[in-house]
């Protein structure tokens, strides 16, 4: 079945076309046009271990934090972020924020957005946006390579979501993570 060039949270409100994906690219890259509306909410500060991800606005302000310091993009501007470095961002101001993300190799990166949307869509994740113990294991354990939270240490991290592993696995919450990987 061929996946849709176009998903929505519907949690968060983001939107995301695939531009480029790792078929097309022969793994290279992954390239997103992301749309997000002016929120509250921020995406919990993470790091992406082994790719750089290249943000460049293309209309309203992206708020960043990259190494303790915060930044303000607005359109035109662009930001290399390094493999392993723990960041963070929003949309600043009231307008929605339209911006280009890059993932470099692409890994499996695409089928980690196109999971976190979907079980937002079918009602898995929290108001907030953000998934619940279970599915937060599942989706750190299968997508360890691509997205990692900034806290706890990565290696607290890796115990504790084997640690729940075995309970978020017999209640079938695997199997919803890994359909799109």
């Amino acid at each position: 079945m061929e996946q849709p060039d176009e998903i929505d949270n519907p949690r968060t409100g983001e939107h995301i076309r695939f531009v480029e994906t790792a078929a097309d690219t022969e793994g290279r890259r992954l390239t997103l046009e992301c749309t997000r509306p002016p929120s509250r909410l921020l995406e919990a500060a993470h790091r992406h271990p082994k790719q750089i991800n290249r943000l460049t606005v293309e209309d309203g302000h992206l708020g960043l934090r990259l190494a303790h310091e915060k930044h303000m993009l607005g359109p035109g501007d662009s930001v290399e972020i390094a493999p392993g470095a723990v960041h963070q961002i929003w949309v600043m101001g009231d307008a929605p924020l339209r911006f280009l993300q890059d993932f470099e190799p692409a890994l499996n990166s695409e089928a980690f957005f196109r999971t976190v949307f979907h079980l937002a869509e079918s009602g898995e994740f929290r108001a907030d946006g953000r998934p619940g113990a279970m599915i937060m294991a599942e989706l750190g354990l299968y997508f360890w390579e691509e997205f990692q939270v900034a806290q706890p240490h990565p290696l607290a991290q890796r115990l504790v979501y084997s640690m729940i592993w075995p309970f978020s696995s017999a209640l079938g919450y695997g199997a919803r993570v890994r359909q799109f990987g």
